[in-house]
Formats: structure tokens, C-alpha cells, sequence
């Protein structure tokens, strides 16, 4: 047994999970993320097993030294991978670069390809994604597998995943984040194979929404605080729909109108 098969199981697990309904893509694939945590980072590398003959091809195409420097057999430490970290209690490992690492977890639990070899091409291939936006600017999903990018000085340099708050990435080696760091990544995109599951994810964020009525037909108070004394900020016509907000349990319920949020009788909502 070794990490590569263990990586395997893993895979045939959760991709029965996910035909069988039991979990999601989004929560397949961030397993697989997280099950290669501590896995080495190697330029230009797609997944293959870490070895000196894959090492020795990623350094011929790419020249990046510390593909060899990284590697105690190529850089003449050792006769042998026996006491590397990347090769722990000889379980051998596979290795990525940033933009293989994502594009492998996607396609291993999704069958799905991201297409373009840099994070640049990556990011504007309109057919990977159904949805982008800037970090800071526009609300990252929850509750599906996202694609984290760094723009800087006018170049992509790095990618990434998220899911719900945590981050898992190949740099250096595999790296898992519990919570994000926000100053870090710039944009994000959700790949076009999760449609299905983003859309879900946000029908159930949505705001709920309830229509003013009252017996009389009057219209109805929205108030400061949840009392019958407390000031009215605004009065709102019967049939009028005011937002659902966050609110403890009571009588009344939290909502905002035109700009003014407040309190009103929950007898005079109805959803």
C-alpha cells in the first residue's frame, strides 16, 4: 500500500458516494484536496508519482532548478528516495504545481478537464467557469468547490481551492488552510461542472421575503424595536414585500423596506 493507491481508494470512494447521491461533487473534491495534504510541489507537474524520472522530465522541460535542489537522488544527497519526506515510511506521493493541482482534483472526482496550462489561460477560458468575481468585492459561494486566484503586477501567479472558509492550495507542497486569508487571493471562480451544485447552494442563501397583510387593509408599522412602543420608522402598504432578517425568536420579525430595517408583528407577515 502507498499514498498513490491510497489517493485512488479515496477517489472510487467518493465518486460512488456522489453516483449514489450521498454527497456532493463540491465535498468530493475538497476530500481529495485535503487527503493530499503534506504531497510535494514540483513546476509543470500534473499528478504523476514523485520520482527521479518524473523529476528529471519536469527539470528538462522547464529548467527550474529547485525541481532538482527538492530531490536528494538528483541533487546527489542520496542513492535513494529512503528518508525523503516526500516519500514518508516508503509511501510514495504525487506531485503538482498550483494550477495541476486543481485542474487533477476537479478532473479525478468530476471527470471534468480545465482547460489552459497557466493560471492565466485557466482564468479566461470562459467554458471552465459559471460564475467569477473579485474578492473584496463580490461574496465568494459557500457551499460548493471554488477556484481561488492571485492577480498581481498585472500577471496570474497562483491558484488555488476554497470551501466554505478554508483554502487548500500547492505551494511548496500541499498546504490546507482552516480559514482563508482574505489579503492573499484576488478573484475566484466556481467551474462550470458545479452549475448544478452553486445554484443550489445559493437558492438557500437567498433572503426570505414575506408580504405585508392586515385584516383591515391598513397599512402596517415597522418599528425600532420589537414593541407596540417602540418608534415607527416607516409604514408599509398591504401587499408590499419586506426582506426576512437575521432575528432572535419572538413575536415580531426583523426586516428591512426601502432602506430602513426594523421590526414588525409577525401576525401581519405572511411568507
Amino acid at each position: 500500500m502507498n499514498n498513490v493507491v491510497i489517493l485512488d481508494e479515496l477517489i472510487a470512494d467518493r465518486k460512488a458516494q456522489i453516483n449514489a447521491g450521498g454527497i456532493p461533487m463540491s465535498q468530493g473534491g475538497w476530500d481529495l484536496a485535503l487527503a493530499c495534504v503534506g504531497m510535494a510541489y514540483v513546476y509543470s507537474a500534473w499528478g504523476a508519482e514523485c520520482t527521479k524520472s518524473e523529476r528529471q522530465k519536469r527539470y528538462n522541460m522547464t529548467g527550474v532548478q529547485n525541481i532538482i535542489s527538492a530531490c536528494q537522488v538528483l541533487n546527489g544527497n542520496k542513492g535513494s528516495c529512503d528518508g525523503c519526506k516526500w516519500y514518508p515510511d516508503r509511501f510514495r506521493t504525487r506531485v503538482w504545481d498550483c494550477r495541476g493541482f486543481t485542474k487533477w482534483v476537479i478532473e479525478q472526482i468530476t471527470g471534468f478537464k480545465l482547460y489552459g496550462e497557466t493560471c492565466a489561460t485557466q482564468w479566461s477560458h470562459a467554458e471552465n467557469w459559471c460564475k467569477k468575481g473579485v474578492i473584496g468585492t463580490d461574496p465568494i459561494p459557500q457551499g460548493v468547490l471554488v477556484n481561488l486566484f492571485i492577480y498581481k503586477d498585472g500577471k496570474w501567479k497562483h491558484t488555488g481551492l476554497y470551501y466554505n472558509g478554508s483554502t487548500c492550495e500547492c505551494s511548496n507542497n500541499v498546504q490546507h488552510f482552516e480559514k482563508m486569508k482574505t489579503n492573499r487571493w484576488t478573484h475566484w471562480a466556481v467551474a462550470a461542472v458545479f452549475r448544478n451544485e452553486l445554484k443550489e447552494a445559493e437558492d438557500v442563501a437567498k433572503p426570505g421575503y414575506a408580504e405585508v397583510t392586515s385584516a383591515n387593509g391598513k397599512s402596517v408599522n415597522l418599528r425600532a424595536e420589537p414593541t407596540k412602543k417602540a418608534k415607527v420608522l416607516i409604514q408599509v402598504k398591504v401587499g408590499e414585500e419586506v426582506k426576512l432578517e437575521p432575528e432572535p425568536e419572538s413575536a415580531w420579525e426583523y426586516v428591512s423596506y426601502k432602506g430602513k430595517i426594523g421590526w414588525m408583528m409577525k401576525e401581519f407577515l405572511k411568507e
